[in-house]
């Protein structure tokens, strides 16, 4: 055994995925914004969410776990 703990010397597959799909450096451009759509009779879809609630209903630390 070698000091990472395998017989041949080749790295576990866990360490090549974490490297791979780690967190994103700098900006992150995954995500863009949804593009508007032109309602002119209502007054709801040209709002923007521009900050978060001040108080919202769901416990929403828990992660999926809810």
């Amino acid at each position: 055994m070698n000091a990472n703990g395998t017989k041949n010397g080749h790295k576990p597959a866990s360490w090549r995925t974490q490297r791979r799909f780690g967190m994103q450096k700098g900006q992150v451009t995954k995500y863009r914004p949804f593009p508007q759509i032109e309602l002119p009779d209502r007054q709801w879809p040209t709002r923007v969410i521009d900050r978060a609630p001040i108080w919202c209903s769901v416990d929403l630390r828990d992660g999926n776990q809810a």
